[in-house]
């Protein structure tokens, strides 16, 4: 066989490509992952003649800032070994609110000197009135190649909430129960509210909800400082709010710029002379497909359940009496439901001792086909 250049040529190609992907499956088995540890320190090159990165502390207190402009300050990075240091990157977990950064060329830093590294603060970042985020600062120390720095602030407050929450402690199921508290702006820059709900979204409206809200804005006489707005927010509870423990986020919604809304709960216990359990562990039902769910309805003495409905017609509803002391219902999805989530409740009224409790149930179907169940 006559050999031409071209066999020639392709050969030199196929030997170059094969050197070319042995060479960077050494690379990669030899480049260590953010994961590890340390780094070796190059052949040539001993432990002591290498960098070491360290910190005068590992946790930076900035204190009570101001609500509308940065703090900053700045932080010393040393170089204790016998090698130039050289920070690589500093990585925030919060980069809107918190940075670190180096003057340019300061980020190289010779045997035994320091560098001052630069932290900002930026309270138009921060929801809220407290902020705990961390620095990484990566180098070239073969020890040590990445080191946490965590920064801590706490901004002055625009306002204040007197209660923290709306504390209704035990109350008996039933019951008008109302609780209330006092938003009050503390700053001469007023901050008024919009809206007081149960959803994080003020344009959402809550549907059926537990608790209600009435805001009053104080006349001018009856505020701490006659200038600045101060509002009543009085919350009710529903008569249909469920029996035991209770812990539901509350949204005030203010025209404050910084952040909004501003999160509280309301708390409390709900006794009952009976008990309503799923056979889900969560506090409202989810119905996948065409599984269904059970609700039950216990007590230590006869009790009845009527007036049992879908409020939007989602859920098919069944009813078993098990004894005069428990009633079972059991829920399925609609089976002329579409595909798609759909929301709904089930609404049912507790007769026991001569009195009546009204219960409702959330309840979330997650509809995957619209065939006909098959009953058979």
């Amino acid at each position: 066989m006559r050999i031409r250049p071209r066999h020639i040529i392709v050969a030199l190609l196929a030997a170059i490509t094969a050197f070319l992907l042995y060479a960077a499956r050494l690379h990669t088995s030899a480049t260590p992952s953010d994961n590890e540890s340390g780094l070796a320190p190059p052949l040539d090159m001993s432990m002591e003649q290498a960098p070491q990165i360290a910190l005068d502390t590992h946790h930076l207190d900035f204190g009570t800032i101001a609500n509308d402009q940065a703090a900053e300050t700045t932080v010393p990075v040393y170089n204790r070994g016998g090698g130039l240091l050289e920070i690589t990157d500093v990585r925030s977990s919060c980069p809107v609110c918190t940075i670190g950064y180096f003057d340019p060329g300061k980020h190289r830093i010779p045997p035994g000197a320091s560098a001052r590294m630069n932290v900002k603060v930026n309270p138009e970042g921060i929801y809220g009135f407290h902020s705990q985020k961390t620095l990484t600062l990566w180098s070239n120390d073969p020890r040590n190649p990445h080191v946490v720095l965590t920064v801590e602030a706490r901004v002055a407050p625009e306002f204040e909430v007197e209660p923290e929450h709306f504390d209704f402690g035990e109350m008996e199921k039933g019951t008008p129960a109302r609780r209330s508290l006092v938003f009050r702006s503390i700053t001469d820059s007023p901050v008024r509210i919009r809206k007081v709900s149960l959803n994080s979204d003020m344009e959402k409206t809550d549907v059926a909800p537990l608790i209600t809200f009435d805001v009053e804005e104080l006349p001018k006489p009856d505020r701490r400082a006659p200038e600045r707005p101060e509002y009543q927010i009085t919350a009710a509870v529903s008569p249909e709010m469920g029996g035991g423990d209770f812990e539901i986020s509350v949204f005030i919604h203010t025209d404050l710029k910084r952040f909004s809304p501003f999160r509280t709960v309301a708390k409390g216990r709900v006794i009952t002379p009976y008990e309503v359990t799923l056979d889900q562990e969560t506090s409202e039902l989810h119905l996948r497909g065409r599984a269904s769910g059970m609700i039950t309805v216990r007590g230590e003495r006869p009790v009845s359940v009527s007036d049992i409905r879908s409020e939007h017609g989602v859920v098919e509803i069944q009813q078993n009496r098990e004894s005069p002391e428990a009633t079972q219902i059991r829920c399925a999805a609609s089976e002329t439901l579409k595909r798609g989530v759909h929301k709904d409740a089930v609404l049912f009224n507790v007769e026991m001792d001569g009195r009546v409790y009204p219960e409702r149930i959330s309840v979330t179907v997650y509809a995957y086909e619209t065939k006909p169940r098959d009953n058979r």
